[in-house]
């Protein structure tokens, strides 16, 4: 968990409509563009990881493995031209990935 945590901190931002160009050649099979969009976006789906973690009692490095896979599926499935911006779709995949995971493991979870 600590590697993963030192690893998002030294990944640069995105830059500014940097998903544009890149998301379309990732789902195209460049793989440095779909490793460098999911980099881009690991800090966020880490942090919704987090928080349901925290909310629901979940063991964090499951909840996060689970947030990362959400973001990886949220790639291959974004339909450029269709949907509006990657980042305000994304999201949810991550936490539908999340919630999923979470009933199946424990079925005692409920997530409203």
């Amino acid at each position: 968990l600590c590697d993963i945590v030192e690893y998002m901190r030294n990944v640069q931002p995105p830059q500014r409509r940097e998903w544009q160009n890149l998301l379309p050649q990732a789902q195209n099979g460049n793989l440095y563009a779909r490793n460098r969009v999911f980099d881009m976006y690991m800090r966020v789906a880490a942090k919704i990881a987090l928080q349901y973690a925290r909310r629901y009692d979940l063991p964090i490095a499951d909840t996060i493995q689970d947030g990362f896979y959400g973001l990886s599926i949220a790639i291959d499935k974004f339909e450029y031209g269709r949907q509006d911006h990657f980042t305000t779709y994304f999201p949810f995949w991550v936490r539908q990935n999340i919630m999923r995971e979470a009933q199946t493991r424990n079925p005692t979870v409920y997530i409203p």
